[in-house]
Protein backbone atom coordinates (compact mmCIF):
# COMPACT_ATOMS: atom_id res chain seq x y z
CA UNK A 1 0.00 0.00 0.00
CA UNK A 2 1.13 3.40 -1.11
CA UNK A 3 1.34 6.13 1.60
CA UNK A 4 -0.13 9.52 -0.54
CA UNK A 5 0.79 12.94 0.43
CA UNK A 6 -2.84 14.51 1.20
CA UNK A 7 -3.57 18.02 2.55
CA UNK A 8 -4.77 16.61 5.61
CA UNK A 9 -1.53 14.47 6.20
CA UNK A 10 0.62 17.90 5.44
CA UNK A 11 -1.35 19.57 8.21
CA UNK A 12 -1.95 16.99 10.68
CA UNK A 13 2.42 16.78 10.03
CA UNK A 14 2.64 20.76 10.34
CA UNK A 15 1.00 20.77 13.66
CA UNK A 16 3.07 18.18 15.32
CA UNK A 17 5.97 19.74 14.29
CA UNK A 18 4.93 22.95 15.35
CA UNK A 19 3.68 21.79 18.64
CA UNK A 20 6.89 19.88 19.34
CA UNK A 21 9.40 23.16 18.09
CA UNK A 22 7.11 25.24 20.22
CA UNK A 23 7.46 23.29 23.47
CA UNK A 24 11.61 22.91 23.06
CA UNK A 25 11.83 26.14 22.05
CA UNK A 26 9.96 28.09 24.82
CA UNK A 27 10.76 25.05 27.65
CA UNK A 28 11.06 27.43 30.62
CA UNK A 29 10.45 30.81 29.10
CA UNK A 30 7.40 33.20 28.02
CA UNK A 31 8.58 34.47 25.41
CA UNK A 32 11.33 33.44 22.28
CA UNK A 33 13.87 36.45 21.77
CA UNK A 34 14.90 37.01 18.08
CA UNK A 35 18.36 35.77 17.72
CA UNK A 36 16.72 32.58 19.10
CA UNK A 37 14.00 32.79 16.24
CA UNK A 38 16.76 32.20 14.06
CA UNK A 39 17.83 28.91 15.60
CA UNK A 40 14.41 26.95 15.84
CA UNK A 41 15.29 24.35 14.09
CA UNK A 42 18.35 22.91 12.26
CA UNK A 43 16.60 23.74 8.77
CA UNK A 44 17.68 27.43 8.39
CA UNK A 45 14.98 27.43 5.68
CA UNK A 46 12.54 26.84 8.10
CA UNK A 47 13.87 29.64 10.68
CA UNK A 48 13.22 32.05 8.36
CA UNK A 49 9.89 30.98 7.19
CA UNK A 50 8.74 31.14 11.21
CA UNK A 51 10.58 34.84 11.29
CA UNK A 52 8.33 35.71 7.93
CA UNK A 53 5.06 34.61 9.48
CA UNK A 54 5.24 36.21 12.47
CA UNK A 55 6.65 39.58 10.64
CA UNK A 56 3.82 39.27 8.79
CA UNK A 57 0.89 39.28 11.66
CA UNK A 58 3.19 42.04 13.24
CA UNK A 59 2.30 44.35 10.12
CA UNK A 60 -1.57 42.78 10.06
CA UNK A 61 -1.81 43.78 14.07
CA UNK A 62 -0.47 47.27 13.16
CA UNK A 63 -2.85 47.72 10.46
CA UNK A 64 -6.05 46.48 12.27
CA UNK A 65 -4.99 48.91 15.43
CA UNK A 66 -5.05 52.09 13.25
CA UNK A 67 -7.39 54.75 14.72
CA UNK A 68 -9.31 56.69 11.87
CA UNK A 69 -9.19 59.44 14.17
CA UNK A 70 -5.50 59.83 13.78
CA UNK A 71 -3.33 60.42 10.79
CA UNK A 72 -0.34 58.08 10.60
CA UNK A 73 1.01 59.64 7.54
CA UNK A 74 3.35 62.45 9.26
CA UNK A 75 6.69 61.90 9.08
CA UNK A 76 7.04 62.06 12.83
CA UNK A 77 4.37 59.42 13.25
CA UNK A 78 6.31 57.52 10.37
CA UNK A 79 9.57 58.06 11.86
CA UNK A 80 8.57 56.46 15.37
CA UNK A 81 6.71 53.70 13.74
CA UNK A 82 9.97 52.51 11.74
CA UNK A 83 11.55 52.92 15.08
CA UNK A 84 9.16 51.07 16.65
CA UNK A 85 9.04 48.17 13.70
CA UNK A 86 12.78 47.97 14.21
Amino acid sequence: MEDKITPARVGAYAARLAHRVCETALAGQEAVEGPALLSLTPVRQLNLLVLHALMHRWKQETIRLRSPYFNYETPEVQQALTALMG
